[in-house]
């Protein structure tokens, strides 16, 4: 990783405040969002200048004194400046969309990475379908903040600003009031709707994952829903899901569709003010033609920014949800760490001893092993057996360090197992789990698995053989090559076992 990177995913691991992982990302790429808000402000201020040069046309028009010659210049003016605005506009929004993509990899990136190390006990409490909602629903909702949403606030901020100043420093000071007074109300808007909003989101985004855990369990447990012709059943299920889902999100459209039409409301106040009062002082000649002109220029430029960032704390309301999400999943603590002094050497003799030991998973009201002693010279073969929940499954997670043992009860090669690194612990066993899971790729791929290229030849061949696989996958439509599917689907259930026992 480059060192932004690093300093990026530091600070993800480490903040409690989720708005830190957007933070730490514009903070690396500075110059390039620097470039992106100057580009965008000068769009935006350039926007405001254009109001003024059709009020000159007006005034001219009202007075008397427009001929062909100022048309044109003032055509021209407005085209130079139009031009140069729509070149600013694109540089800003080009960059903010490149980096809102750029995020979206890095957080992604970061989930995998922080997932990798993370051990059952944390996935026996959270689902799949949980897991998949922050990777897709709440990164995507971060991005569209990193890009389009930083685009819409800037913009907005200037152009705001810009047409404020042109109004109230350039023109009739009364006026300005008259069209800016109804929309004051939109910070008191913002005020009781932004809460709401984000709270609902998170309500939705929840709902979003509970449908996508039903999802994948159906879809992975299809032969058995079939088998026990419980269609009916599941499908009840899912109708269930999916309107606790549309429930949950229409309201939060409700919400958002409410504060959504307030915020043009006031700016369709600010017009008719303007409108009403500006046609009294022009009839009066306190103002000038070219004046009222600008004011309704300035009201009708105002009005879609105004909008824009209704939409955008909107936008900053579901991403607070989200980026709190993400920030509390960044930092869980995996159960299973490497200490600070870690022995570098390998376990390559074998030999195993375990003393006195005792487990209790988390919030176990009973132990599932208890004082366990046994050694296992190199070279020998110890088979443990056991009634269904006697610790057998556990003691094999203990040994791979899937849960952390006590200190001093288990030993490889004569060294407490939690003074070697988890990668090094786990490079020197091999472990076949008992639901032989599978990948959705092909036999060489599943049995390469630890391998970054897939050699056909010698390695895998030869565990297949010893496996006793070899002659079966021979008689697969491509041999090594043929995909098996989602989780092994086209082999049966002692083909897997094998498979697993080749890898």
């Amino acid at each position: 990783m480059f060192d932004g990177d690093q300093r990026l995913s530091d600070s993800i691991s480490s903040r409690r405040s989720g708005w830190h992982i957007l933070g730490a990302y514009i903070a690396d790429h500075r110059w390039a969002y620097l470039v992106a808000v100057l580009s965008i402000a000068a769009s935006s201020m350039l926007a405001a200048i254009i109001p003024r040069l059709v009020g000159r046309l007006a005034d001219s028009y009202s007075t008397g004194f427009l001929t062909v010659p100022i048309a044109r210049h003032i055509a021209l003016l407005i085209l130079g400046v139009g031009s140069v605005r729509v070149f600013f506009g694109w540089l800003g929004r080009f960059l903010t969309a490149q980096h809102g993509r750029r995020i979206t990899y890095k957080i992604r990136d970061a989930l995998f990475r922080k997932w990798e190390t993370l051990t059952p006990a944390y996935y026996h409490k959270h689902s799949t379908g949980e897991l998949l909602s922050h990777a897709l629903s709440d990164v995507d909702v971060v991005r569209q903040v990193a890009a389009m949403g930083i685009n819409t606030a800037i913009n907005g901020v200037f152009m705001v600003g810009a047409s404020m100043f042109f109004m109230l420093t350039k023109m009739n000071v009364k006026l300005a009031v008259a069209g800016l007074v109804p929309l004051l109300a939109i910070p008191v808007l913002i005020r009781y709707f932004g809460p709401k909003i984000k709270n609902q989101s998170g309500l939705f985004q929840a709902s979003l994952g509970r449908m996508s855990q039903t999802v994948e369990e159906i879809v992975g447990g299809i032969r058995t829903v079939k088998a026990f012709s419980n269609e009916g059943v599941v499908l009840h299920r899912f109708e269930q899901q999916i309107t606790d889902l549309v429930e949950e999100k229409m309201k939060f459209v409700r919400l958002s569709a409410v504060f959504g039409a307030l915020i043009p409301l006031m700016s369709a106040f600010g017009f008719i003010s303007v409108i009403w009062y500006g046609g009294f002082l022009a009839i009066h000649k306190e103002i000038t033609l070219g004046v009222l002109v600008e004011f309704l220029l300035y009201l009708t430029l105002l009005k879609q920014p105004l909008e824009q960032l209704g939409n955008m704390l909107n936008t900053v309301q579901r991403a607070s949800a989200s980026l709190g999400r993400l920030s509390t999943l960044l930092e869980v603590v995996p159960d299973s760490v490497d200490e600070i002094r870690m022995d570098s050497s390998v376990p390559t003799k074998g030999e195993m001893e375990v003393r006195n030991l005792s487990f209790r998973y988390p919030d176990a009201p009973h132990a599932a092993i208890r004082n366990l002693s046994f050694s296992v010279k190199p070279g020998k073969t110890l088979g443990i057996v056991g009634s269904i929940g006697s610790g057998k499954t556990t003691l094999a997670h203990l040994l791979l360090r899937l849960y952390e043992p006590p200190e001093g009860c288990v030993f490889v090669d004569g060294k407490d197992i939690r003074s070697y690194s988890l990668e090094h612990l786990r490079k020197a066993i091999s472990y076949v789990p008992q639901n032989g899971f599978l990948f959705s790729t092909s036999v060489s791929a599943n049995i390469a698995f630890s391998s970054d290229e897939v050699p056909y030849e010698p390695k895998v061949r030869h565990a297949a053989q010893v496996a006793a696989m070899d002659e079966e996958i021979g008689k697969f439509p491509e041999s090594y090559a043929t995909e098996i599917g989602e989780r092994g689907v086209r082999l049966s259930g002692g083909q897997k076992q094998r498979v697993a026992i080749a890898r």
